[in-house]
Order: C-alpha cells, then sequence, then structure tokens
C-alpha cells in the first residue's frame, strides 16, 4: 500500500531516522521544483510533508543518528552536524583538500569521513578534526577490531556497512553474516541479481535490481518472499545537470515503512511492507 507520493529533484542520497513509534524524518538535499534551489531539507517520515529547508550548497553524503543529523559538503571542505528537529547547525569543521565525501560513519566518539583528499577522523568531543592520511593502510581500532571479527581484509576506501538487522550484518564484501558468530550465511553477489540499491527492516533485505523489479528476501536464507515491479529498466542518464540520475532505497525498521526513490520521474514512494 502506497502511503504517500512526493515529487521532488533528489541531489544527494536521502537518509532516514526513525523515532520508534513517533514521527520520524527523511533528511535529503533536492528541491520540489525546477524553480527552487537545492536545498538540505526534512521531510515527514509519514506524510511527505517538509518539516524544514536549510542552507544551499553541494551536500555529497547525509548521515542520521537518534541524535543528530551529519552532512558531508566536499566542496566547501565541511562536515556539519545538525540538530534533528530544526537543522540547526549544532557544530561544524573544515576537512581540509576534502573535494568531496563519500562515506561518513560515526564510532565511539569518532566520526571517520572518507574524502577525495584521503581520510579524515573527526572528534566529537573537540569538533576538530585529530586525524588525516592521504591514502595508504587505514590504523583504525574499531577497523581492525571488525576486520578480525569477520576474518578479511576491509578496503577503507570501499568500506561501509550495507544493511543491518535481524541479527545479521551485510558488509561491501557482499556476504550476509551472522552478527554474533560472523559465520556466512549467504552471498549476494550474484550476477542475475544486478543489485543497484539495498535497504532492510529486521526479518528481509530488499534489493532493487537493474531489471525493474525490488525484492524482498529473508535475510538470513535470501529465500524470494515478495517482488515489486517498477520498471526502471536500466539506472536513468543524467537529466543535464547531474541530479535526480540516481535510485535509492530506505527502511523504517520501527513502521515497517519502505522509502522508494525513482531517479528519472523524480518521484519519492512510502510504501507499508508490514
Amino acid at each position: 500500500m502506497i502511503l504517500f507520493r512526493a515529487n521532488l529533484i533528489l541531489s544527494a542520497p536521502f537518509h532516514l531516522v526513525s523515532n520508534g513509534r513517533r514521527r520520524g524524518y527523511l533528511f535529503l538535499a533536492g528541491r520540489f521544483a525546477i524553480t527552487e534551489s537545492i536545498r538540505l531539507m526534512a521531510l515527514d517520515a509519514d506524510t511527505g510533508q517538509r518539516v524544514w529547508g536549510g542552507e544551499r550548497g553541494g551536500f555529497d553524503v547525509l548521515y542520521a543518528t537518534s541524535s543528530g543529523l551529519y552532512v558531508g559538503m566536499g566542496g566547501f571542505s565541511k562536515l556539519l552536524y545538525k540538530r534533528l528537529e530544526t537543522g540547526e547547525t549544532i557544530w561544524s569543521t573544515s576537512l581540509p583538500n576534502a573535494r568531496s565525501v563519500s562515506i561518513i560513519y560515526p564510532a565511539d566518539g569518532l566520526v571517520y569521513a572518507n574524502t577525495f583528499g584521503g581520510y579524515r577522523l573527526v572528534s566529537e568531543k573537540d569538533r576538530a578534526v585529530i586525524f588525516q592520511q592521504s591514502r595508504g593502510n587505514l590504523n583504525l581500532d574499531w577497523l581492525k577490531k571488525l576486520e578480525a571479527e569477520i576474518g578479511t581484509a576491509i578496503d577503507p576506501d570501499y568500506f561501509y556497512v550495507l544493511v543491518s538487522g535481524g541479527g545479521t550484518i551485510l558488509l561491501s564484501d557482499g556476504v550476509i553474516r551472522d552478527a554474533r558468530t560472523k559465520q556466512a550465511l549467504w552471498d549476494i553477489n550474484d550476477p542475475d541479481l544486478s543489485i543497484i540499491r539495498l535497504a532492510s527492516s529486521e526479518t528481509m533485505l530488499f534489493i532493487l535490481t537493474r531489471n525493474g523489479n525490488v525484492e524482498g528476501r529473508d535475510l538470513r536464507t535470501g529465500a524470494m518472499f515478495s517482488s515489486i515491479g517498477i520498471d526502471p529498466s536500466t539506472l536513468p542518464p543524467s537529466d543535464g545537470e547531474g541530479h535526480g540520475n540516481t535510485y535509492r532505497l530506505a527502511v523504517d525498521k520501527d513502521e515497517n515503512l519502505l522509502y522508494i526513490y525513482l531517479g528519472d520521474t523524480k518521484q519519492l514512494f512510502a510504501l507499508d511492507i508490514s
């Protein structure tokens, strides 16, 4: 069942925060009309209505937690941390020679940012870059610990947790593992899937495939339970401005909602998957 549909032009991936059976937020950089400027904004995750609109600018990546929103602005060499409810900037720090930010990952009071100019480690307490490295091996304790747990090396250029839930974890090597034992359960590296995007609930992995389907699969076994046809056929070309040329998925695990953004038609859908 479709809960809402919003027409918008997306210029950066959206990110979801669920507040546990209360109203949550979808954070994105985009605009509702071609005549508007690209802005950072928050939408009501239940209705698609705009809650607040923030500053204009180039936004590379968004990462939301239950306490705040991290915003990577490589073109301005900045990392921002914002209040969820209002968009107010709580703190910001400079990321020297960043140019672009591809990954933000907060852990243990630190924020890891992978940028065009190298790696940055930002202290949330001191709000300053405490470590930066152009390239090469990244010696971070939490990254090394994770490598030891899963028994495989992680390239920090490409490391990210794709999805987690239901006692499982999926890293960028494409293998679903038991979150406790790190035992491999199944491999999503199937050429027939031709995966574009992934998102998960506590029990299901949702896969947007290049052949135009959103498949719902059991997180622990890979068995397919549902398929939604949206017919993108291929990733759409750029619209001439570099905006809206991607598809995105996100899941609200508390409310059992699936969000799908279609870059070619520039539409955001919210679907009830309960």
